[in-house]
């Protein structure tokens, strides 16, 4: 961006959650909005330094992490610690988008949920990544949604973000790859003064959140090409990347997003409600070259109904 170039945009569209990992050290970390979570760390995980060359595929990819992954057919209850009647029955309506998708199923308990959801205004909004949430302490919240109203109507924003914390619920991780140097580069020093303003963060915090990459040995297992309308991708001003290219604010889930749900948690036909959405289908969405889409056909067979489907979206195969 110019010097002396005058910028606006809509502050909300510029929220960025932030996500909870368990510790490995029993450490103190800051979120966004100086929120602090005793015992967590708010890192997206990995290594690398984000330099070009470290990078294996492309930026803006939906990533999801094997060991993150419930089973297929899961139930996985939650439970509110605190909202409105009208703030929840919000998450309670959204959620169910994703289970046209992934063969999860999210049950409303009135108590000690596998997740806890909070909407402390001043918390932000954040998750833990799938089965992160079963190492958290059982009285303490997995799943915050601080811009989540207490009225009756759904806003755009408000289903944008729950959509979001719950992709994260489902093992997904934001627009953050192993391929910072590919189809986006960030600019970084940019990329500090937009989050430090529009967050409240820290250098640390923006590097660990934004600008560090996964490492794709040890954590990814399967990925896509980059998806600018991911609801797990943020909105970006064009400045903020070197390539020049503007990401506008999600609200819906885009057919990649639905893709990688068939392919990570398959069921024995699709939901009636989605029902081309069968597996070939949705690899084929995921642009999966022909010859690993056969060998995953081929093999479905042997592929019982909780058992995640590890594949190849590009070059390298990360299982």
């Amino acid at each position: 961006m110019a010097q002396g170039t005058a910028v606006t945009f809509d502050i909300a569209d510029g929220r960025t959650c932030a996500i909870a990992l368990p510790p490995d050290n029993g450490t103190t970390s800051q979120f966004a909005g100086g929120m602090t979570l005793m015992g967590t760390r708010a890192v997206i995980a990995g290594g690398g330094d984000g330099n070009a060359s470290d990078s294996l595929l492309p930026a803006g990819a939906v990533v999801a992490n094997a060991g993150r992954l419930w089973d297929a057919g899961q139930t996985v209850t939650y439970s509110f610690l605190s909202g409105t009647t009208q703030q929840q029955n919000k998450v309670k309506a959204v959620i169910q988008n994703w289970y046209l998708y992934a063969n999860v199923v999210f049950s409303p308990v009135a108590t000690g949920g596998m997740l806890r959801i909070t909407f402390d205004p001043k918390g932000g909004s954040w998750s833990y990544i799938g089965k992160d949430s079963l190492k958290v302490d059982a009285t303490k919240p997995t799943i915050n949604f601080g811009w989540v109203e207490d009225t009756k109507s759904i806003e755009a924003e408000e289903r944008g973000v729950i959509l979001h914390e719950f992709g994260h619920v489902l093992g997904t991780s934001r627009h953050q790859s192993p391929a910072r140097g590919g189809t986006l580069t960030l600019d970084n020093e940019a990329v500090y003064g937009y989050y430090t303003y529009t967050q409240g963060w820290d250098r640390a915090t923006v590097k660990a959140q934004i600008i560090d990459v996964f490492n794709a040995d040890t954590v990814v297992s399967n990925y896509s090409r980059l998806d600018t309308e991911s609801i797990m991708m943020y909105f970006m001003p064009s400045w903020l990347n070197l390539q020049r290219i503007e990401v506008k604010a999600n609200y819906v889930l885009s057919p990649i997003d639905m893709a990688y749900m068939v392919i990570n948690y398959p069921r024995p036909k699709p939901h009636a409600e989605a029902s081309k959405w069968t597996l070939e289908y949705a690899l084929r969405v995921a642009e999966v070259d022909e010859a690993t889409v056969q060998s995953i056909l081929f093999s479905r067979a042997d592929v019982s109904q909780n058992s995640l489907l590890v594949l190849c979206v590009s070059a390298t195969c990360a299982t």
